[in-house]
């Protein structure tokens, strides 16, 4: 698993302002996620096409239109930088969630001055299509739209992929009991089309989040955090592995499993168009994954052979000392019963002379005594 696709990208931002109270940010971090999480040709191109629509003097504060319009330009561009170099430090993150809320406040502070109220206030929660189609109708430049479409599709059986963009961002609505023809929708475009699935913006009825694609993996990213198991631990994240797109689709359908069969769910899909070059680029990175990754496991293999080694060396020596002690052990034993024996011989010895020295006393002494009753007896007959 890469590190580097799981980015903290952008927090949840809400913040009471009073009668300008910024509400959910999920619908403008979701899209971001999903168009700014790795830097591809296509995007890239459409950063660089990025140009401000330009109001002339008969509209209404046409001045500062057009000053805004620029700045939400800087904006968005900074916010892109700032995703594809994200760190973990808490000053990037910092920074990621101050840009976002400068994009909904210069958002909504163009909404009033355009006096346009066919969209909904971007200082709280909106919808990601309705946001793009402003973008794309009241802050842009056509020619920014040079390499990408806006589209929204009816009918599922439509495959609907512009061969002409190399980014199509495709609207869906749909029912939780028919999402199995946005899955066959999305494999028959892949099946046809020369594009690839880069991202998918999913909304449960209150909340958006994204699924994007990194290193032939599927991620999860949700702005508001999740809770995940870390060995021992729990942790919380805003980013999470997946797997396969088929994995994506199950854990979609386990989100919304809950919500009423009834109720219409929105889901934007983000395919870009397969560059050869940069495929090639992506097969040599893949390939020098592999190989670094068949590396790595043979230096484990090999340091897991050494430690094996060791082991057995160790364990070798171990015998090898405990035979040794156990050898010392028994010439002492041998040696303390040898002298044990001697010491008792000694003993035995010593004693069996003391009691022959002894019998020796006493036979003298009763030689002696029987030598004076003879002496006296020869004494008493002389007389």
């Amino acid at each position: 698993m890469n590190d580097n696709c799981l980015k903290p990208f952008i927090k949840y931002d809400w913040k009471d302002m009073g009668e300008n109270t910024l509400g959910n940010s999920c619908w403008l971090d979701s899209l971001f996620v999903a168009l700014f999480h790795k830097n591809t040709t296509s995007i890239q191109k459409f950063i660089d096409n990025l140009k401000p629509k330009i109001y002339h003097d008969k509209i209404e504060n046409w001045k500062e239109l057009n000053e805004s319009n620029k700045e939400i330009i800087l904006l968005i561009k900074e916010q892109y930088n700032i995703i594809n170099n994200l760190s973990k430090t808490t000053e990037s993150q910092n920074k990621n969630i101050t840009i976002c809320r400068n994009i909904r406040l210069m958002l909504e502070n163009h909404r009033i001055l355009s006096n346009n109220n066919k969209f909904y206030s971007f200082t709280n929660t909106n919808s990601v299509f309705d946001l793009l189609m402003y973008l794309q109708d009241f802050v842009l430049h056509t020619n920014s739209f040079d390499n990408i479409i806006i589209s929204e599709l009816v009918n599922f059986e439509d495959r609907f992929i512009d061969n002409s963009k190399d980014i199509n961002i495709i609207k869906m609505m749909y029912q939780i009991h028919n999402f199995s023809q946005i899955q066959t929708h999305i494999n028959q475009n892949l099946n046809v089309y020369n594009y690839y699935l880069n991202s998918i913006i999913v909304h449960n009825g209150a909340h958006y989040m994204c699924y994007y694609k990194c290193n032939n993996n599927w991620y999860f990213y949700d702005d508001m955090g999740m809770k995940i198991s870390d060995g021992n631990r729990d942790k919380n994240t805003r980013t999470k592995l997946i797997g396969s797109l088929d994995n994506v689709f199950e854990d979609h359908i386990q989100k919304i499993s809950e919500i009423d069969s009834d109720n219409y769910l929105e889901i934007m899909v983000l395919y870009l168009k397969k560059d050869e070059q940069q495929e090639v680029q992506q097969r040599q990175q893949e390939e020098r994954r592999q190989q670094e990754k068949r590396q790595r496991r043979q230096q484990e293999e090999l340091q897991r052979r050494q430690q094996e080694e060791r082991r057995q060396q160790e364990e070798l020596q171990r015998q090898a000392e405990a035979k040794r002690k156990a050898e010392e052990e028994a010439k002492q034993k041998a040696e303390a019963k040898r002298k044990a024996e001697e010491e008792a011989k000694r003993k035995a010895e010593e004693e069996a002379k003391r009691k022959a020295e002894q019998r020796q006393q006493q036979s003298n002494n009763n030689l002696t005594i029987l030598n004076t009753l003879i002496n006296s007896y020869l004494s008493e007959f002389k007389m």
